[in-house]
């Protein structure tokens, strides 16, 4: 992490690590990309940041459609990276923003303070306990509709609106950082 910080230029900079993407397995879980889209550009006045931007190559498309307003002061390392270097240079991040997400608990998991974006998966069983991660949750009369690894009646597979995470604004997430305060 302390070669990747030098070789970037780094040191000194406010870095955020993201993770748009989820797998094809659980893409019902994932926030669209616009709304991300959204959150990173209004994070570049306020934090002057650069992103990390992580993931899987299966994810690559996504990555570039949420980075596409903060490419120039992005650092694209989806499908390049071992889970120990993903964790290495996630500690080093002021902050993590992405869905529910594996990358999300690794943050949580290193001290990085954390933004996450929880839909249909299980709020419940897998938030954040600390004042350090903000997990933004909907609490819609269906939610969490797959909880602890069991589907609802209506869960997943045929949720006719996805309310749960349709309902999570971009203006909610982005003062999320806010309410986590600027220094790491």
């Amino acid at each position: 992490a302390e070669t990747f910080w030098q070789k970037h230029n780094l040191a000194g900079r406010f870095v955020i690590g993201t993770h748009f993407g989820a797998s094809h397995a659980q893409h019902w879980k994932k926030w669209d990309d616009d709304r991300f889209a959204e959150v990173l550009r209004s994070l570049v006045p306020q934090y002057n940041p650069v992103f990390l931007l992580f993931g899987t190559s299966e994810e690559n498309s996504e990555i570039m459609e949420a980075s596409q307003f903060v490419r120039e002061r992005s650092i694209n390392l989806a499908g390049q990276l071992s889970i120990f270097e993903v964790a290495a240079l996630l500690r080093n991040c002021n902050y993590m923003l992405g869905n529910d997400s594996g990358i999300g608990h690794i943050a949580m998991a290193v001290g990085t303070k954390t933004v996450r974006v929880f839909g249909m998966s299980d709020y419940w069983g897998f938030r954040s306990l600390s004042s350090e991660h903000i997990d933004i949750f909907k609490g819609i009369s269906c939610s969490p509709c797959l909880q602890l690894g069991m589907l609802k009646p209506y869960n997943v597979h045929n949720c006719g609106h996805k309310n749960c995470l349709k309902l999570i604004t971009a203006e909610e997430v982005t003062a999320s950082f806010v309410r986590l305060g600027s220094n790491p």
